[in-house]
This record gives C-alpha cells, sequence and structure tokens, in this order.
C-alpha cells in the first residue's frame, strides 16, 4: 500500500509518508517519527520512544539466558527469556544465514562480489537480497547520504572487523572518498 501525504518540508515529501497523525489515520501505521528533520519534530518522537525504552529495560525482571558468537565481522550477542532458551541456536542459524549471503566479510556473499565487480560488471543477486539493497539507496537519497551503502572503500581502509584494524592517512581516506558516492550505483 502506497501512503502519501501532504508533507511540510520537501525532504519529508520525497519520502512519501504521512505526516501528521490526521494523515496517517486509518492506514494502521504507527507513527514513530515525523520523517521531516525538524529538531523540534525529532525531540517530539524521540520522549515516547525514551519512556518506553526505559519502561521495558524496567520491567525485564524476568530471567534469561544469553549467548555470544562471531559473525558479520563483529560479535553478535543474543539475550532471551529464559522459557525461549531452546530457540537460541535457531536465531543464531538466522544469523549465520544472513552472514552468509550479505555480510562484506564473506568473501563468497552477495555484497562481496558486488563490491569486487564494482564499476566493472553487474551481479545478479535474489530478489530479497535486491531488496535489501535497493531500501538501502533509498535511505541513502531520503538522508541525503547520512546512512550511505557505498561507505565500503572508507571501512575496508579502516580495517574494521579485521585483525589488521589501523588508522588510515589523511591521503588515504582522500584517496577513496570518491568511491563512496552512492548517487554512481546503478540498481537494476
Amino acid at each position: 500500500m502506497l501512503i502519501t501525504g501532504t508533507l511540510g518540508c520537501e525532504w519529508c515529501r520525497n519520502l512519501r509518508v504521512p505526516f501528521s497523525p490526521e494523515e496517517s489515520a486509518g492506514t494502521g501505521l504507527l507513527r514513530l517519527f515525523p520523517l521531516c528533520g525538524n529538531p523540534q519534530h525529532v525531540r517530539k518522537a524521540a520522549l515516547p520512544i525514551i519512556i518506553l525504552a526505559i519502561f521495558l529495560l524496567a520491567s525485564c525482571s524476568e530471567r534469561t539466558v544469553s549467548d555470544s558468537r562471531i559473525a558479520m565481522g563483529t560479535l553478535v550477542s543474543v539475550v532471551l527469556p529464559e522459557k525461549d532458551a531452546d530457540h537460541m541456536d535457531d536465531i543464531f542459524s538466522l544469523i549465520y544465514e544472513i552472514d552468509r549471503e550479505i555480510s562484506r566479510y564473506n568473501p563468497d556473499s552477495f555484497i562481496s562480489r558486488i563490491n569486487s565487480s564494482a564499476g566493472i560488471a553487474p551481479v545478479s543477486v535474489p530478489e530479497d537480497i535486491y531488496a535489501l539493497i535497493k531500501a538501502s539507496f533509498d535511505m541513502a537519497y531520503a538522508t541525503d547520504g547520512v546512512f550511505n551503502p557505498a561507505v565500503g572503500p572508507l571501512s575496508s581502509l579502516w580495517g574494521f572487523g579485521t585483525e589488521s584494524a589501523r588508522v588510515p592517512s589523511d591521503d588515504e581516506i582522500e584517496a577513496v572518498l570518491p568511491l563512496l558516492d552512492y548517487r554512481l550505483a546503478v540498481l537494476s
């Protein structure tokens, strides 16, 4: 379902989302963020989320189980209510499946294949992976690049998630900056 509304700023109009509770009435949407970039709107939206988070954390008196494993180049920790402990392996199986398909740290993942073919040749991906990539580029455009799915060359330069992490020189950073322009990516 496409939901549109007359929004208060150009940025919101480009997102094509309801601007006010009145415009979202009847759509079944839970409006957490007005998405217009206005600092007053962001502050108003953040307060209920902070209050909800405090309430949820304060009400967590149930016993829990946790496990931590390496996936996607980082330590992934999962905390579950003790009664759901038998789901831990299923959750990590799903995380490992995601790792196999889209982790930049897995040389056989779709993301790694796309990155290694960037500017050379197109890469075919399954529909769900394409939808995820498209959503990330939509977010990049919606945020004017604040969220940037093309930041991989810079992350690689720093060595994030590897044993060779380091602070690159200013010259090295300058050299990869042209590669970070998400607007040059072609999705088809």
